[in-house]
C-alpha cells in the first residue's frame, strides 16, 4: 500500500476505513514497556469502538521478555546496593534481609510480569492474534528466500522471522475483516512491508496515530498551549514543576571527546530553561466529554557540571600519569515527552487536570571536546 499523507489518513479514519490499531515492540520500548504510561493506557479509548486494539503473539512475547529482563536487572541492582550498604555502613543484617519483602519485590518476577500483562490486555480489551490461525507458512518461506518484505537484505535476516510473522498476522486480519490496520512501529522492516501490503498502514509515532482519531480539537489545543506559554498561569507553573521533577529523576551518562585518557565525575545538573509547545506540535491522544489528553515534546536545556581528570600512559611501565583536570559546565539540550490531561470546562487556572512525563530515565549528557585547564591547576 502506498504511503499516506496525514490528511489522507484523517479522511480514512473519518470514513471508518481503519478497523484495527496495533503497536510494535519498538514503540512499547519507547515507554520502557511501562504499561501504566499515559500513552499506552490511552488505548482504552478503543474499548467498545469499531476500531479493535490488536496485539500479535510475537509482540506480546517480546514485551514479556523485555519486562522480565528489566525487572531482573532492577532486582540485581537492588541486591548490589544492599551488599554495598552492608559493606560500608554495617546495618542490621535482619533488617537488610527484610528489604525485598518490605518493598513487595520478593515474589516471582515472571509471575508479576504475567499478571501486569494480563491486566493490561483485559483493561484494553485487546484482540490477540496468533500465527497458527493467521499465517501461511509456505508464503512466509517464499518471502524469506526471495528476500521480500518484511525480510531485509543482510546478515540479520533470520532474526526478522518474528516481525515477519507479526506483519503477516496483521495483513491476514485486515483481509478477513475487509478493513485496514494502522500499525505503529519504529522499524524500517514494517514500513517496507506496508508499501507492498494491501491492508497494513504503518506510522512511526503513537501520538501521531492516536491524533488521527481526534481531529476536531484545534480550539482546545490552542487554548491549552497558550496557558502553558503564559508565565504565572497555573498551567505554566505545573508544567515547569513537572519538568523539574523529571530532570531530578534522571540518571545521566556523561560522554566527552578528548585526545587524552580521562575520568569524569558528574557534579550536578539542573533544569535551566524550556520552551512551551506550539499548538502545531501537540497531538490529542484521547478525549471524552469533560477532558482531552495531549501529548507533546518540550525542548529544554539542562545546565550540567562535570569534573574531568586527564592522564597519559607511561610507555615504560604502563602506568597512567595524571596531567591535570578541568571543571566543565555545559548547556545540554534535553527533549522531554509530556502528557497532559486538560479540562474542557472551567477557568484558565482549573484547565490542567494532570501532567506527567514519559521520558527515559537513562539519558546521555554530551560535553563535547574537553581538555585539561592548566590555568586553574
Amino acid at each position: 500500500m502506498p504511503e499516506f499523507e496525514t490528511a489522507e489518513l484523517e479522511r480514512m479514519v473519518a470514513a471508518g476505513g481503519i478497523g484495527g490499531i496495533t503497536i510494535d515492540t519498538s514503540v512499547f520500548d519507547r515507554f520502557s514497556c511501562n504499561l501504566d504510561s499515559p500513552s499506552l493506557t490511552a488505548m482504552e479509548q478503543f474499548v467498545g469502538s469499531p476500531v479493535r486494539f490488536l496485539l500479535t503473539d510475537v509482540v506480546l512475547g517480546e514485551i514479556r521478555s523485555h519486562m522480565i529482563r528489566d525487572a531482573e536487572k532492577a532486582n540485581a541492582s537492588l541486591e548490589a546496593a544492599l551488599r554495598e550498604l552492608v559493606r560500608f555502613r554495617r546495618p542490621d543484617a535482619k533488617a537488610v534481609s527484610c528489604v525485598p519483602n518490605a518493598l513487595a519485590v520478593d515474589g516471582s518476577t515472571v509471575d508479576e510480569v504475567e499478571t501486569r500483562i494480563a491486566a493490561y490486555l483485559d483493561d484494553m480489551e485487546v484482540e490477540r492474534l496468533t500465527a497458527g490461525a493467521l499465517v501461511d507458512i509456505d508464503g512466509l518461506l517464499v518471502s524469506y528466500f526471495a528476500t521480500l518484505p518484511p525480510f531485509e537484505t543482510g546478515k540479520g535476516k533470520k532474526a526478522e522471522f518474528p516481525d515477519a510473522i507479526a506483519l503477516l498476522e496483521l495483513e491476514q486480519w485486515g483481509e478477513r475483516n475487509g478493513r485496514h490496520v494502522l500499525a505503529v512501529a519504529a522499524d524500517s522492516g514494517w514500513s517496507d512491508f506496508a508499501r507492498e501490503a494491501k491492508w497494513v498502514i504503518v506510522t512511526d509515532a503513537l501520538p501521531t496515530a492516536l491524533g488521527l482519531f481526534h481531529q476536531a480539537e484545534t480550539h482546545n489545543v490552542e487554548r491549552a498551549t497558550s496557558l502553558f506559554a503564559e508565565k504565572g498561569r497555573m498551567a505554566h507553573v505545573e508544567l515547569a514543576s513537572t519538568l523539574n521533577r523529571y530532570v531530578d529523576s534522571i540518571n545521566p551518562e556523561v560522554q566527552a571527546q578528548s585526545y587524552l585518557f580521562h575520568d569524569v565525575d558528574l557534579e550536578g545538573f539542573a533544569l535551566k530553561d524550556w520552551e512551551p509547545p506550539a499548538a502545531a506540535d501537540v497531538a490529542v491522544i484521547a478525549s471524552d466529554e469533560t477532558s482531552l489528553t495531549l501529548s507533546f515534546v518540550v525542548a529544554s536545556t539542562v545546565e550540567a557540571e562535570a569534573s574531568f581528570s586527564f592522564s597519559i600512559r607511561d610507555s615504560w611501565d604502563g602506568d597512567q600519569i595524571a596531567i591535570g583536570g578541568a571543571t566543565v559546565i555545559r548547556d545540554i539540550p534535553l527533549d522531554v515527552a509530556v502528557v497532559a490531561r486538560v479540562s474542557r470546562h472551567g477557568g484558565a487556572d482549573e484547565a490542567i487536570v494532570e501532567i506527567a512525563t514519559e521520558g527515559a530515565r537513562y539519558v546521555t549528557f554530551d560535553f563535547g571536546a574537553v581538555e585539561p585547564d592548566h590555568e586553574t591547576d
